[in-house]
């Protein structure tokens, strides 16, 4: 669908020597702008919109839009639509993480471009920034993700979504037809509210080993604690669980020779592992309360 297609033309990051965020007027599309849009986004955008987007955007409530006017003249626009993850187009379908619900909402920045005299003096910053706050203000924490699509020869458009925080998500081969030549695409995403996207094979691998790890860890608790009980500490373990210690920057003297010191050295050395690796496998940090770390 071209609605659904992006190119953002000429915007780079850059402090404004000379903004006009204090002369520009923002407003939303209506339908007396139509002819306004369609002149701007044919010195912008080099795919050609056809008439039903242009009539929708200035007409259906479902498109969130800002035109930014300076006097009576349209120098900037943008076009978002806040969707549910479930119906996005099939090259967007794993934007966030599967731990998210289909219903789960997130915003498809459609177009976002400034006139060329413009550029470079903040106005695709404000677009943007007005947005993000209209999202905040108008559905709280619901949004978790925005993202768009960029040409990906488009090097100053992609600067700027990079310094505004965006991510790259994938490439897109021969996603945008330019003059009769397919051309690449970019899918950039900029996640909001804790929302993350799908973790990597190499991730779900480390997650994996550190779990295993942390119930090893916890098996050898047990045998700790069975060792406290009965006042003695085999060196082969006290040796298995220094190794481990040390693996991951953790430290238990060698130079204990009681079995009881030794097993109260280890208890801890062991759970102070435990956390760290569960740490490492979720994320969540967490807190050793003094009774469990006292076993």
């Amino acid at each position: 669908l071209l609605c659904c297609k992006l190119y953002s033309a000429g915007m780079k990051m850059s402090a404004p020597a000379d903004p006009l965020h204090n002369s520009v007027s923002l407003r939303r599309l209506y339908p007396p702008d139509t002819d306004d849009v369609k002149c701007l986004a044919k010195h912008l955008f080099p795919i050609d919109y056809p008439d039903s987007w242009f009539h929708d955007i200035v007409t259906n409530d479902r498109f969130y839009t800002q035109a930014a006017l300076l006097g009576n003249e349209m120098v900037a626009m943008l076009v978002a639509e806040v969707k549910p993850i479930a119906i996005v187009n099939k090259e967007d379908a794993d934007l966030l993480s599967c731990q998210f619900p289909p219903e789960t909402k997130v915003c498809y920045l459609l177009s976002i471009g400034v006139s060329q005299p413009y550029r470079r003096r903040g106005l695709a910053r404000l677009l943007l920034s007005n947005l993000l706050s209209h999202l905040h203000a108008s559905l709280g924490s619901q949004v978790k993700c925005v993202y768009l699509h960029v040409l990906a020869t488009n090097r100053a458009a992609i600067e700027f979504y990079q310094g505004q925080g965006f991510q790259l998500h994938c490439r897109l081969p021969f996603y945008y037809v330019i003059e009769g030549r397919p051309a690449d695409a970019c899918s950039y995403a900029l996640y909001l509210n804790d929302g993350c996207p799908p973790e990597s094979c190499l991730q779900t691998v480390a997650r994996s080993a550190s779990l295993v790890a942390s119930c090893v860890c916890s098996r050898l608790l047990s045998v700790t604690c069975y060792c406290r009980r009965c006042h003695l500490m085999p060196s082969c373990l006290y040796s298995i669980v220094r190794r481990l210690g040390s693996l991951m920057g953790l430290s238990c003297s060698d130079s204990i020779t009681n079995s009881s010191s030794r097993s109260c050295s280890v208890s801890m050395l062991l759970m102070q592992l435990k956390h760290r690796l569960v740490y490492s496998a979720t994320g969540s940090q967490g807190t050793l309360s003094s009774s469990t770390a006292s076993v």
